[in-house]
């Protein structure tokens, strides 16, 4: 009894990335227009084609199923040994159409939020190949992800690790002085802002406190 609710439970959640997850982690965090669309392009390639080879695949059970329906009927009444042995690869066909059933449907779920995604941020640009070619998007989406990371490194550490450092390197010293002035500043903001947090929440539990 317990197996069969906890089946239902299974075949009723995806087993697949949420929508929260998908539009904050995948899509959320890719800071320009370029770059989310690179994406959602990315995500959308290789969804489409195991889509399309899920189905076909799909398909093949299918005829598999039926080539072994004929063979049961055959051997119904003259061979119990083959009879039986072919029931047990239907059954074994039966599931494995359950799992790419599965499977499908959450690739299709997935295909739905990112086309969703598409719809909502890119409907109103017109020319979306104009967008990917930009270099000045590209720049700007490296520039603040290097920002983070190396804002994270100070907060954390007290400096910018030897991994960003050796990215941001790399790049021209305009770019390594905005990165670096950018960083300081926003981890600088980001810890007053904590310290500000931690004295408030600190006194209000001595208030509190008998």
């Amino acid at each position: 009894m317990i197996r069969k609710n906890i089946e239902e439970l299974i075949e009723y959640q995806p087993s697949t990335m949420s929508k929260y997850q998908i539009n904050n982690f995948v899509i959320g965090d890719k800071i320009t227009l370029t770059k989310k669309l690179k994406q959602i392009l990315l995500e959308l390639n290789s969804r489409y084609t195991n889509y399309d080879i899920l189905q076909i695949d799909l398909k093949e059970i299918v005829l598999k199923h039926k080539k072994l329906q004929r063979k049961l009927k055959k051997f119904q009444d003259s061979n119990e040994y083959k009879f039986e042995l072919i029931q047990c690869k239907l059954e074994r066909l039966e599931i494995k159409k359950r799992s790419l059933l599965k499977t499908i449907n959450n690739t299709a779920f997935e295909i739905e939020v990112f086309e969703k995604d598409y719809e909502t941020i890119f409907t109103d640009i017109d020319n979306l190949k104009s967008l990917l070619d930009d270099e000045m998007n590209e720049q700007d989406y490296w520039n603040n992800k290097f920002i983070k990371e190396a804002q994270i490194d100070i907060m954390t550490t007290g400096r910018i690790g030897k991994g960003v450092l050796d990215a941001i390197m790399v790049l021209s010293n305009e770019n390594q002085s905005f990165i670096i002035n950018n960083a300081v500043g926003q981890a600088a903001l980001a810890n007053n802002s904590i310290h500000s947090i931690e004295v408030s929440t600190l006194k209000q539990i001595k208030e509190h406190t008998p």
